[in-house]
């Protein structure tokens, strides 16, 4: 009889607190995963616990007990995917997914049924392209004269089919916040902002705007300064560190169904008799007036 301290299968290393054995993942004749582990002894509690949590399943897809860094959302996520994919003959190879990743955002990964063969290799995941990102640099003016690189504001655009992911990288300039709490704030473009616009180029947009301390705004227009609607939630949590602030934001499908998507960025800060008005794409006029959607423009190519 062979001692129970012998590997059986394949030799494991000194189990972890996060790793106590090695999975094989084996195809069968039925669309189910299973999964063999050779462990020591002193990593049993954790292998029996594991076997378990991924033996055989009942749903036509079995969960994979892939590392990920965001373990808990990517099993929920493959759950629900996997509820709404239609059961199929228990002959047929099984439905495989691919994972969406958006650039910055691992807490916004979808998972997508694809019907077809396994295939080839261990895993049966495959990583399908990042979306474009499409970045925008605040570097100049509201009339085009250029600023200092420290000064100026990085935004990156990712349209998804959750909507459009808004990421802020911008200077603190130490303004004193809204008096109120972190939240929707009207009137916030009167305190440190950036702003963003988007529309098609037609009368009806939207303008989003983001403060370094947790508020923001949301309007959204029929036309020039025509409110249609005001009050959107978001969740923003932005973070200061470093004479810097930053932040990421999913606008809504909602609040950003414009085509062809056009847009225009801007920042403002400074104290009340001395503003700054910077802006991604001038704009003109004899004051700064960043409500003219006839000057947003297309996104820029990713990564130009």
């Amino acid at each position: 009889m062979m001692p129970d301290w012998l590997p059986v299968k394949e030799a494991a290393a000194t189990p972890r607190s996060w790793m106590a054995m090695a999975n094989r993942v084996m195809l069968t004749r039925s669309p189910t995963l299973t999964s063999r582990s050779s462990s020591r002894r002193p990593g049993l509690r954790l292998t029996l616990r594991a076997r378990l949590s991924s033996s055989l399943v009942v749903l036509p897809i079995a969960e994979t007990t892939t590392t990920t860094r965001w373990p808990c959302f990517t099993v929920a996520t493959t759950r629900r995917a996997t509820a709404r994919t239609r059961s199929t003959s228990a002959t047929e190879d099984p439905p495989y997914f691919w994972t969406t990743m958006v650039p910055g955002w691992p807490c916004c990964a979808t998972v997508s049924p694809l019907i077809g063969p396994l295939p080839a290799g261990p895993s049966p995941y495959r990583i399908r392209p990042m979306l474009p990102t499409h970045p925008l640099r605040i570097a100049a003016t509201w009339q085009g004269a250029p600023i200092p690189d420290p000064h100026q504001v990085q935004l990156s655009l990712c349209p998804s089919p959750d909507g459009l992911l808004l990421t802020v990288d911008a200077p603190d300039w130490g303004d004193p916040p809204p008096p109120g709490p972190a939240g929707s704030t009207d009137g916030l473009w009167n305190y440190e902002v950036v702003e963003l616009f988007v529309g098609d180029g037609g009368p009806r947009y939207t303008e989003i705007e983001l403060g370094p301390h947790g508020h923001y705004l949301v309007l959204c227009f029929d036309g020039i300064r025509q409110r249609r609607s005001a009050g959107h939630g978001l969740d923003w949590a932005p973070t200061r560190a470093g004479g810097r602030w930053t932040g990421r934001v999913c606008l809504p499908p909602a609040l950003v169904d414009y085509a062809p998507l056009r847009v225009n960025a801007y920042a403002i800060h400074g104290p009340p008799t001395a503003r700054s008005y910077l802006a991604w794409s001038p704009v003109p006029g004899l004051q700064a007036d960043f409500h003219q959607p006839d000057r947003f423009r297309p996104l820029p190519a990713p990564g130009a």
